[in-house]
């Protein structure tokens, strides 16, 4: 089956904010937005500029990251902050850790049918709009993000820069699908829980395994994905109460198996010899 290709939301305010951030609403939005100017022109420079957000992606793929923000009114003096340069906690005052997004004024869609890029735009401020910021023109780099199989749960920082900017809602989207700002909006909220082990009720064998694998499950419905080493699906299916069989067209190999079922999961390696 083919990955979804559809982008997961996380809201701005839903991270552990530093001391120096805080939230705001403009009718039905909840922002946030730092209370002073920068530190520092290269990174965050201390933990109470920062946001931290722990997020579990239901699939390893390549992911641009999109923003929605509002510009205050003076415009390229309110139109920066930083993102970390990959997931995981970064520190404060390395600027090899974040990557300066900036002059953001000047680039941006609000209209529901647009397709959402980083090209450079008229300025846009005063305004919601949304940016892709993995291809914004001002870096000259796309900055994109890559989830693992066996590590779908991360660690993602934010960092305050001019404390005229506001955050509504930051999404990840699939590198090389294109969205509308009618789509980001409609994103899914990526889920901040941590699940529970499956190790107890689900066991899987042979491991290593001639020809099928099985599933010998105590939990009445439940999800298998299969992924190569480098991220790319290659089976997915339902298990149930009982004996499941999977994997007999994979080539020899090793591949990651994904378990999930009533809020538990469970990921390990198999191989196809």
């Amino acid at each position: 089956m083919a990955q979804t290709t559809q982008p997961f939301l996380v809201e701005a305010e839903s991270g552990s904010l530093g001391s120096d951030y805080t939230t705001g609403t403009d009718g039905g939005i909840t922002y946030v937005y730092p209370q002073t100017n920068f530190l520092s022109t290269s990174y965050p420079g201390t933990a109470d500029k920062v946001i931290t957000y722990n997020i579990t992606f239901p699939e390893a793929d390549t992911y641009d990251l999109y923003v929605k923000i509002y510009i205050g009114p003076e415009g390229n003096n309110d139109d920066s902050f930083y993102v970390a340069q990959s997931f995981g906690t970064k520190v404060e005052t390395d600027s090899n850790d974040w990557v300066n997004m900036n002059r953001l004024d000047e680039s941006g869609h609000t209209a529901g049918t647009d397709v959402v890029s980083g090209d450079m735009q008229s300025q846009i401020i005063e305004q919601w709009k949304w940016i892709n910021l993995s291809q914004l023109w001002a870096n000259g780099t796309n900055w994109t993000y890559t989830v693992n199989p066996g590590s779908l749960s991360v660690t993602y920082q934010i960092g305050a820069r001019e404390d005229g900017l506001f955050i509504d809602k930051l999404v990840f989207g699939k590198t090389g699908t294109s969205y509308t700002v009618d789509e980001l909006e409609a994103a899914t909220t990526l889920s901040s829980k941590k699940y529970d082990t499956l190790d107890n009720t689900v066991t899987v064998y042979p491991n290593p395994s001639k020809g099928s694998f099985n599933i010998d499950s105590n939990e009445y419905v439940g999800v298998y994905k299969i992924y190569s080493l480098i991220g790319a699906k290659v089976e997915e299916g339902a298990f149930g109460l009982g004996l499941t069989s999977y994997g007999e067209n994979l080539k020899s190999g090793t591949y990651v198996l994904d378990l999930q079922a009533n809020n538990k999961r469970s990921v390990t390696k198999i191989v196809k010899l």
